[in-house]
């Protein structure tokens, strides 16, 4: 069955995303974060590689320099459902490259890649907890669970002053460990490339 149908989830560049890229299920056209990682990375075996790319690709090609970029963009342009991307966007391009045997095609993206990263570090990390936090539940990718007192700013309890900026959780240290990892492997494999063209 995922043999037959994984291609239903690959999507040619359109419009406001001009990367190929992949959609969670066959009826969808909306670019989501941890949902292309997943989805791209499980369909490696089935040509997925040059589409989970194209997905990390186009989140980057919306980051903006403070490191800002939701976590849902359509062929329309960015949606407002996911406050930011989550922090899945490097990893998953190195992992992508990594299978395409070319992670030179991620260089021109470094300066976004840094801005995520310090974006991060700058607006998520709490220095009185020692740990990085959500902006809300609906953020973190578990929208469907009882996991918080108020979900997110679609719920009609939402007070951002004390919603807002207060969840902490382990996924979201681990995927910021691997973020951070897979920036340096990209930077580390850019390196030696760079010293032995000059050689």
């Amino acid at each position: 069955y995922v043999r037959a149908h994984a291609n239903e989830t690959f999507r040619e560049p359109a419009g406001y995303l001009r990367f190929p890229y992949l959609v969670p299920a066959g009826p969808y056209n909306q670019l989501w974060d941890l949902d292309s990682m997943f989805t791209g990375l499980a369909l490696l075996p089935y040509g997925s590689a040059r589409y989970v790319a194209g997905a990390m690709m186009n989140f980057l090609d919306h980051t903006n320099a403070s490191g800002m970029v939701r976590g849902c963009l359509t062929p329309d342009g960015e949606t407002l459902t996911e406050y930011h991307a989550k922090p899945v966007i490097i990893q998953g391009a190195y992992m992508a490259a990594k299978a395409m045997d070319d992670l030179a095609q991620f260089q021109p993206f470094l300066p976004q890649m840094e801005a995520l990263i310090d974006y991060w570090f700058r607006e998520r990390y709490h220095s009185d907890r020692g740990l990085f936090v959500w902006y809300d539940q609906l953020e973190s990718g578990c929208d469907n669970l009882v996991i918080s007192t108020c979900p997110s700013a679609y719920s009609p309890c939402w007070d951002a002053n004390i919603d807002s900026l207060v969840m902490a959780a382990p996924d979201l240290m681990a995927f910021l460990y691997r973020e951070t990892q897979s920036l340096s492997l990209f930077l580390q494999s850019w390196s030696s490339t760079s010293l032995d063209a000059a050689t």
